[in-house]
């Protein structure tokens, strides 16, 4: 009975058997006491329906075990309600493995707290394999400047001729901008030995965002 299982406890949770978890189905998981659901373990979440976990909700997704969420898979996240996903924190991201994370898509990534999306910034090492619309909710407007979150060997087929402009956009960059637009300040500014502070942080920050359009 979906409305029953409200009644287990963290530690009945915690014993329950990873094979037989996979019989719990979406309106169970929705009725799971909040503060139970951590009690679950690695191996349990590995083992969950991954239709079923659309039926977890914000304040269930805050008590994960940081630990356990390693276990879940590209379908699990890509099956998560978009708005409950609110409820994971940096630490949840952090420990989640990188091939799952490509299954969020772009209104997941757009719910996440801006710590959760650092914490993808962390994790990941290449976003090659996500998809562009979830890069550009991850890049901010600084590093924005770059001109799109496609790969750069598209970017450097387009300045060889070798893409339309229509192929480049398609492929995560926008119309070709003038040299002008990728400078942090002017040549007398550069030759400055005591680069402003404001603009050297601005500059670390663009860079320390190349690797989400590098493949």
């Amino acid at each position: 009975d979906p409305n029953a299982v409200a009644g287990f406890g963290k530690e009945q949770m915690a014993n329950f058997d990873p094979n037989a978890v996979a019989g719990f189905g979406k309106e169970q998981m929705a009725n799971f006491d909040p503060n139970a659901v951590s009690g679950f373990g690695k191996e349990q979440m590995g083992n969950f329906d991954p239709n079923a976990v659309a039926g977890f909700g914000k304040e269930q997704m805050a008590n994960f075990d940081p630990n356990a969420v390693a276990g879940l898979g590209k379908d699990h996240l890509k099956n998560f309600d978009a708005q409950a996903v609110s409820g994971l924190e940096r630490g949840h991201i952090k420990e989640m493995n990188e091939g799952a994370l490509v299954g969020f898509n772009q209104e997941h990534v757009r719910n996440l707290s801006d710590e959760s999306k650092e914490g993808m910034g962390d994790k990941v090492s290449t976003f090659e394999k996500f998809d562009i619309e979830v890069r550009k909710e991850l890049l901010n407007e600084q590093a924005g400047r770059l001109g799109g979150v496609g790969s750069f060997k598209d970017l450097a087929s387009s300045v060889k001729g070798e893409l339309s402009k229509e192929q480049l956009q398609e492929s995560g960059w926008n119309e070709s901008r003038d040299s002008d637009s990728l400078q942090f300040g002017s040549g007398d500014a550069a030759a400055k030995t005591d680069m402003e502070e404001g603009a050297e942080n601005r500059a670390k920050s663009v860079f320390a965002k190349l690797k989400l359009v590098a493949d």
